[in-house]
């Protein structure tokens, strides 16, 4: 058994934050050994991270409303959603659902968005590249 304790961050209808606390108790089977807090809470926030990569999926892709249901299409769809999820959140936009209601009201945005990407990449190669060519060239 523990306890977790956490700040909850909550906007205002006039701008700002509300900050409040809550406390959770949390139960396990695991002995007391295996269970220490760092483990509990790193598990914790990969579930979370999970979950919202969910509700991006069913409320901002609209998933559950699909009428695709036959042959592989659900799980290219899927792999499709993803991607795009995946792709919103690189450019580090408040949210995916923020930059996909920006991109949607400036198409032109898409091409800026794919552009700063490309670059990104370009850029991650060249990086690795280097690295690479670091790992192999003989010391001395």
């Amino acid at each position: 058994m523990g306890r977790l304790q956490r700040l909850v961050r909550t906007p205002r209808r006039g701008g700002g934050w509300q900050l409040s606390s809550e406390v959770t108790s949390l139960l396990t089977s695991r002995p007391a050994a295996r269970a220490n807090a760092a483990a509990r809470l790193r598990r914790k926030r990969a579930h979370w991270l999970l979950e919202s990569w969910h509700w991006t999926r069913d409320v901002t892709f609209g998933e559950d409303a699909s009428q695709i249901h036959a042959g592989q299409a659900p799980q290219g769809f899927a792999l499709l959603r993803n991607a795009a999820i995946s792709l919103l959140r690189w450019p580090g936009a408040p949210s995916p659902t923020a930059l996909q209601r920006d991109l949607a009201t400036r198409p032109t945005a898409s091409l800026t968005l794919f552009a700063t990407l490309a670059h990104r990449l370009v850029e991650m190669t060249v990086a690795t590249t280097r690295a690479r060519v670091d790992e192999r060239r003989p010391a001395g």
